[in-house]
């Protein structure tokens, strides 16, 4: 005797079968036609989305379309519009719960939550090739990610194939190798704007890092915006990186500069920032997360606040991106930089990423070739976004493994990279102050706030004969002022010695510190 199956249930299997079948023909058309007009497609989980009607449900899949097809292991109904299932993806296992609601045998919402991953630093570090050796006869114990990451395998071969098998200018070669070096390096900018749920790939435009992509925004939109006695406001928390740009600007136009204060312990004052807000400032640009104490600032909320006193804001998103779910949409941003170098990516790699309306209305920052579409001898006219910001031939092997690295990251999960890195900080500013006498430690104490940073000093031995003694031990730290002097001056300190973290750090890794630190406190007469 047959068993009935239910119209939703139906309508779900035949959605399974035809994603499955887009996954391999590259077609999701037949799959996006089952579904209505205003039809809402959420994701959950991951920074994409959502995407509200067919039409847009059409331009995410011909966008980004999956890779990995899918198997249901359990459906239930709920109701009779309700179907929700756990499923699996084939290749790697990986799961979650899809739900399902429909009128008129056409899906009317379709929402796709994924597991949350589990994050296992001693699996991934199988993928780091350097942390495979002895720094002075002992393992390396690499605690310096916040100045530049350590990078996977899958990187290096990314880089290491392009040379080997297609290395060629993009945009210009017809010939094959030509073809697929643009197609790749275009591949990428995709993938960078999947990562941080940019609308558009179009508004991702490659630099060298964020320091490069600070800097096409204050001389493109600064020189063309900032006028005499405007003002923008800025943290006393900022690298270097989103500082001096702004001081070259304002001296130039004549504006004025102004600085959000921070508490003792390394937040912002928010009090004080609505008070500068009055100012009408004609941009806000700060930090998402500290690269010297950690500090995660409450960057949607500082957002909306700028925006409601009618100023743009622009994140210095290096310490972020590598460490923490970011969504440019959800964020509600102007301008978004960062670095590939600090996210497993090549050096030479980052991004600048900018609502397209800004990005059309900014003259071009640097001139040449590429960032044209035609040329006479008294006038040129300038190529399309991203283009015309990226004059010249590009690092397109950097671009490239940019763009894988983006994979890697989204693959392991950045809600499971920052659940990692905020039990190593717990665990950091547990194990610290109890194994290592006397010593002091700078920002926030609350692992919620904090990204994957913890800097330090002990008492009368200078930072860099800390960092000197830890390395004979194979421990790499970072000792100086970390590209934020005005905030050692802030704090009274010359500088401070600082271990940061990453994917591939481990609880060991903090172990291996604290033994360090200890041995030179003895060496030092501590």
């Amino acid at each position: 005797m047959a068993v009935e199956t239910s119209s939703g249930a139906r309508l779900f299997g035949a959605h399974i079968e035809r994603f499955n079948a887009a996954v391999r023909s590259g077609d999701f058309g037949p799959m996006v036609a089952a579904f209505s007009d205003d039809a809402r497609l959420v994701f959950e989980g991951v920074p994409v989305g959502p995407f509200e009607g067919r039409a847009a449900i059409d331009d995410a899949y011909r966008g980004m379309p999956p890779d990995d097809e899918i198997d249901v292991l359990s459906i239930d109904e709920p109701d009779a519009s309700t179907v929700v299932a756990r499923y699996a993806w084939r290749a790697t296992g990986a799961q979650g719960t899809m739900t399902l609601q429909h009128r008129d045998e056409r899906i009317d919402r379709l929402t796709v939550a994924f597991d949350p991953p589990i994050l296992d630093p001693d699996v991934l570090r199988r993928d780091f090739p350097i942390l495979d050796q002895e720094i002075n006869g002992h393992p390396l114990v690499y605690l310096d990610s916040a100045s530049t990451s350590q990078k996977p395998q899958v990187v290096i071969d990314a880089l290491d194939t392009y040379y080997r098998e297609y290395n060629a200018n993009v945009h210009r070669g017809i010939y094959t190798i030509g073809e697929k070096a643009t197609a790749e390096y275009e591949a990428a900018r995709a993938k960078v704007a999947r990562f941080i749920n940019a609308p558009d790939p179009h508004e991702i435009v490659f630099t060298r890092n964020a320091t490069e992509a600070i800097n096409l925004v204050a001389y493109s939109w600064g020189r063309r915006n900032i006028n005499r006695g405007d003002a923008i406001v800025l943290t006393e928390m900022e690298h270097h990186a989103n500082l001096v740009p702004w001081q070259i600007l304002v001296q130039e136009r004549d504006g004025d500069l102004e600085f959000i204060p921070i508490t003792d312990d390394g937040l912002l004052r928010l009090e004080v920032f609505e008070v500068l807000l009055r100012l009408k400032p004609k941009l806000v640009a700060f930090t998402h997360v500290s690269n010297t104490l950690g500090t995660i600032n409450p960057v949607r909320e500082m957002t909306e606040m700028a925006h409601a006193a009618g100023a743009l804001v622009l994140i210095d998103g290096a310490q972020a991106v590598p460490h923490l779910p970011v969504d440019v949409q959800e964020l509600g941003c102007d301008f978004y930089a960062f670095s590939g170098h600090k996210m497993l990516g090549p050096m030479g790699s980052g991004a600048l990423w900018a609502r397209r309306e800004l990005l059309e209305a900014m003259p071009p920052f640097l001139a040449g070739g590429e960032m044209i579409r035609e040329v006479h001898l008294r006038r040129s006219e300038f190529n399309t976004i991203p283009w015309k910001f990226e004059a010249g031939t590009p690092a397109v092997g950097d671009a490239i493994g940019l763009g894988v690295a983006a994979d890697y990251l989204r693959d392991i999960g950045m809600g499971a990279v920052r659940a990692h890195e905020r039990e190593l900080v717990a665990y950091a500013l547990e194990v610290l102050p109890r194994e290592v006498p006397d010593i002091s430690l700078y920002g926030p104490l609350d692992p919620d706030h904090r990204g994957g940073v913890i800097p330090f000093n002990l008492p009368g031995i200078h930072p860099h004969d800390v960092a000197q003694v830890l390395d004979r031990f194979g421990i790499a730290v970072r000792a100086g002022h970390h590209c934020t002097m005005p905030l050692h001056e802030r704090l009274d300190l010359a500088a401070t010695a600082r271990a940061s973290f990453s994917v591939y750090s481990t609880r060991d890794d903090i172990d291996q510190l604290a033994a360090g630190l200890k041995e030179v406190q003895r060496i030092f007469g501590g």
